[in-house]
Parts: structure tokens; C-alpha cells; sequence
């Protein structure tokens, strides 16, 4: 470690050698090795990424990831707002810059990071935090997927029959329900939730998703009759007579274990990808829900839906971050969608009815 990231190490008070109890998952050609404090949040992390542990194989880079527990990190350092993506509100992030990394702070929780090239460390109250804990595990996978040369989108994804599709909706746009809806299909395995990363391979466009499961609010889990066991029986009483324009809004995550609800055998890791769905309807909407071809060369305003910003915790083979949540260039996507039919829904958001169409259309 450099001095400077030394100096801040003690002003936090922790200890990276307390960490002890050991985890490793091998993901592509990556190994991620989770070092911790307690052997709690190594049982949580096991049990989280259970799915995953028959993918372990041979991989080309390994990076350790230290975690310690401990109460809020407060100390009074000199931290740089993060700035929030355009239409969203509040502040969740902060930073530090430093010399061989950057220094990150959640500001509601009190979660403490350091991102570099030589070292990986999180402190606070993880367990209180899991899905931040589980979250930066994943950001390195992130970073190694995007340091090889894909790009980040904004999207979930499944295969059915060998047939990638993805789902991507502005936000609030029900694409973890829609993908829940397809996976629902006999043939159908589960690639990613929120984050997909994709290259042009081949005349191919390839799309590989991240370890991490779907995470989504009660109303995914109160109409899809697979799911709605994962809420109680006195959830469920409560849910079901609220308006469902409210329960639409409701924001109030739940983690879908994908293996537990379907199968082992419904996880697989990339795929071909060959439709994109662009949730582009509203609830409110009174037309029929329909499903049209697009070029999305032409609809600058649909990239807007499947585009992300890799975000603070990325950082390029060189060590160099971002310093604003900018997004990736349209023809970017453009050029990474080659091939891949691109189709618009609108009308109303009818979930039912667009696994209804896009069945048709597949199958025709």
C-alpha cells in the first residue's frame, strides 16, 4: 500500500490483517478472493453465490477483496460528492482520490471502499449492508468484464432454448418483471438482472451477466404465483389490497434465489444475445400493448434506456476513474447491437400480454 493510503488506513482504524475466514469464487477467467473478519459474512457470501460454485474452473487473473466489520466509518475526511445520474435525486456517494486508487464512502450507511489496481478493501457494518457488500464483490467482476473490452448496459437477461434476450426500460419500467415473466418458460435460464455486458465477437454479439440475483419489489412477487411464497402469508394480506399504481411504487427489495425458485440448472452466465426488448409503455397507458422492430440507430432516445454509466468504482487498466457518472457513447451501443433485433414496447404495461406477443413472434 502507499503512504498515503497507510495514513488514511490508520484514521479509519482498521485492519486489513484481521482478516482471516476466507472466500473465493471464480467467475470467466477471473478469480475473486474474499478475505474477512468474521466468519459470518463469509457463510452469508457462500450462501449468496451458492449457484455459482459449480462455474469454478481455471482463470487468467486473481484479486483479493478485504472486508471488515466494524461499526459506521464517520472520521471527518475531506470527501468529493459523487454526482447522481440525470433524473435521479440525492446523494449516495462520495470520494477521495488518491495516489494508486480512490477512496469511496455510501453516505447513508456509513460503508467505507478503496478501489485500486493493489488493493480492495470495504469496512463497516457489513452484514447490516449485505447487498452493498455483495455489490462491491461484483464491481470487480465488473471492472475486469469492462477493462477486456465490453460495454455496460442497463439491462436483465435470460436465454430460452439458446436464445439470448435482453430487457431494458427506463427507470421503474418493469424489466425484472418481464424477465421473470420469460424465465417463467420451461426452457428458459437465467443470465442477469440489472447489469449486462456486451461485445461484438464473430459477427456475434455476446452478452455476459453478473452473479448478482434479482432484487425486486413486492408487486414481481405478489402476481407471479412461483414467486409469491417469498413474501408471508401476512405480506401478502397487506399487499394485496393496496392500489396497485401504489404497490407499482412501492420500494421495498426482495431477493429472488434463482436456484432455490427454478432450479440449478436455470443459471448460465452468457449467451448469444439475438432480441433486445426496450420497455418503452406506461402503466397508465390505455393502448394495447404491442411489440414493434426498430433500428435503433435511428431512436437515440430508446439507447437512453439500456445505457449505464460504469460509475464510480470503475477504473481503466491504468488505474484512471471516472469523475462523473457519464454514460458511453450511442454508437457505441450501436455498433455492439449489430444483428440483434431490437424491438420497441409500448402501450400499457401489460406483462402478461408482452410474454403473450413475444412468444408469437419468436416462435412464428
Amino acid at each position: 500500500m502507499t503512504k498515503q493510503l497507510n495514513d488514511i488506513v490508520g484514521q479509519l482504524n482498521i485492519d486489513p490483517n484481521d482478516c482471516q475466514y476466507h472466500f473465493n469464487l471464480v467467475l470467466e477467467r477471473v478469480q475473486l478472493n474474499v478475505h474477512c473478519n468474521t466468519q459470518e459474512l463469509v457463510i452469508a457470501l457462500q450462501e449468496y453465490f451458492s449457484a455459482y460454485a459449480p462455474l469454478q474452473g481455471d482463470f487468467d487473473q486473481s484479486f483479493d477483496i478485504f472486508m471488515v466489520e466494524s461499526a459506521p466509518v464517520e472520521q471527518d475526511l475531506a470527501w468529493n460528492n459523487w454526482p447522481r445520474e440525470l433524473g435521479k435525486r440525492g446523494l449516495k456517494d462520495s470520494y477521495i482520490d488518491i495516489d494508486g486508487g480512490r477512496w469511496l464512502r455510501k453516505i447513508k450507511t456509513g460503508m467505507v471502499y478503496f478501489q485500486g489496481n493493489d488493493c480492495r478493501l470495504a469496512m463497516g457494518p457489513c452484514q447490516a449492508n449485505f447487498s452493498q457488500v455483495i455489490n462491491y464483490v461484483i464491481n470487480q467482476y465488473m471492472n475486469y468484464l469492462q477493462q477486456d473490452g465490453d460495454l455496460i448496459c442497463h439491462a436483465a437477461a435470460l436465454s430460452l432454448a439458446g436464445r439470448g434476450v435482453a430487457v431494458a426500460a427506463f427507470s421503474g419500467g418493469g424489466k425484472s418483471t418481464t424477465m421473470l415473466k420469460l424465465l417463467d418458460q420451461e426452457n428458459a435460464k437465467f443470465v442477469s438482472n440489472d447489469r449486462l455486458f456486451i461485445r461484438q465477437k464473430d459477427g456475434q454479439c455476446i452478452a455476459r451477466g453478473v452473479p448478482k440475483l434479482p432484487r425486486v419489489n413486492p408487486g414481481t412477487l405478489l402476481y407471479n404465483p412461483k414467486l409469491k411464497s417469498i413474501l408471508s402469508d401476512s405480506e401478502q394480506a397487506r399487499l394485496s389490497v393496496l392500489p396497485k399504481s401504489e404497490l407499482w411504487d412501492l420500494e421495498q427489495k426482495y431477493d429472488v434465489m434463482v436456484a432455490s425458485v427454478y432450479g440449478d440448472e436455470k443459471i448460465q452466465v452468457d449467451c448469444e444475445l439475438q432480441d433486445l426488448l426496450l420497455l418503452n409503455w406506461h402503466r397508465d397507458n390505455t393502448d394495447n400493448t404491442q411489440i414493434k422492430a426498430i433500428d435503433i440507430a435511428t431512436r437515440p432516445d430508446l439507447i437512453a434506456a439500456i445505457a449505464k454509466s460504469p460509475g464510480p468504482f470503475y477504473h481503466n487498466n491504468k488505474g484512471d476513474f471516472l469523475m462523473d457518472p457519464s454514460l458511453p457513447a450511442d454508437k457505441l451501443y450501436i455498433d455492439a447491437l449489430k444483428g440483434v433485433n431490437v424491438y420497441e414496447v409500448s402501450g400499457c404495461a401489460d406483462f402478461n400480454k408482452l410474454v403473450e406477443l413475444y412468444l408469437t413472434k419468436i416462435e412464428a
